[in-house]
């Protein structure tokens, strides 16, 4: 025999009833469902987790509930199974992707890699060197990473902290003399007293990284690259801006040895 789930309402028969379950009263709106053998009213809720009827001795047992409340009484259906069911298959496609995905091919094909960051206006000029260079050497790869200028020294502290700093980046000088202060450079001549390049044409500073793990390959790249950074007399653009470069920058001609 079927079971059958209705919806109590203020007139039913059984309102007041309890439900030989749970032992709680039989509320208005509750979903309930009458033994069909037995007659005895349950919840529906307990109906389902019973697996059928709850009297003892009674042989009732759960089939599919036959639903005859209107269609606009039935509670809304839960979308948790449907929501499960695709995350399990996004999980799923994304550890295939993982496991399966070609692995890239090593640019610096097992040379020692420089990191350099950069803001675009720059990494228009130097990308061109940076592609003979990695042609023409053998032993150091240069990795050239660009940045708003607004955004480097956020980008800056962000790999600092996570421990994926470039070895090579510039900043105004302002900014450039606080990575100064937090022994974030690294000098750059043998008596220390220098711990960046003054940029050949603009009001920024280039330093290697304090930590880096190749210092003499990294001050080889930045030999390589200040040479190939366009030169300007910024004398008077200085003067008329009042910039000041900071005490521990050396000149571009200088570290060049011009």
């Amino acid at each position: 025999m079927d079971e059958r789930l209705e919806i109590l309402s203020e007139e039913s028969k059984h309102m007041g009833k309890v439900c030989i379950h749970c032992d709680k009263k039989l509320l208005v709106n509750d979903e309930i469902v009458k033994c069909p053998r037995c007659h005895q009213v349950h919840h529906g809720r307990c109906w389902m987790a019973r697996s059928g009827c709850a009297k003892l001795g009674c042989p009732q047992i759960a089939k599919t509930v036959k639903d005859d409340s209107p269609k606009g009484d039935r509670p809304v259906p839960s979308v948790l199974p449907k929501f499960l069911l695709i995350s399990v298959a996004v999980i799923l496609v994304i550890v295939l992707t993982t496991v399966f995905q070609p692995t890239p091919p090593d640019l610096a094909d097992g040379r020692t890699t420089v990191v350099v960051l950069v803001d675009t206006f720059d990494q228009q000029r130097l990308q061109i060197h940076v592609d003979e260079f990695n042609t023409d050497h053998q032993e150091i790869y240069i990795d050239l990473l660009t940045s708003s200028s607004l955004g480097m020294q956020q980008q800056l502290l962000v790999r600092m902290a996570a421990g994926d700093a470039p070895d090579i980046f510039w900043l105004p000088f302002h900014s450039f003399s606080s990575f100064n202060e937090l022994g974030a450079l690294l000098p750059i001549d043998d008596d220390s007293l220098f711990y960046g390049v003054h940029h050949p044409s603009r009001f920024k500073a280039i330093g290697i990284f304090a930590h880096t793990v190749y210092p003499e390959e990294t001050l080889e790249v930045l030999h390589y690259l200040v040479q190939n950074l366009p030169q300007a007399d910024l004398t008077t653009a200085q003067q008329e801006s009042g910039v000041t470069t900071p005490t521990f920058l050396l000149d571009s001609a200088a570290f060049l040895g011009n």
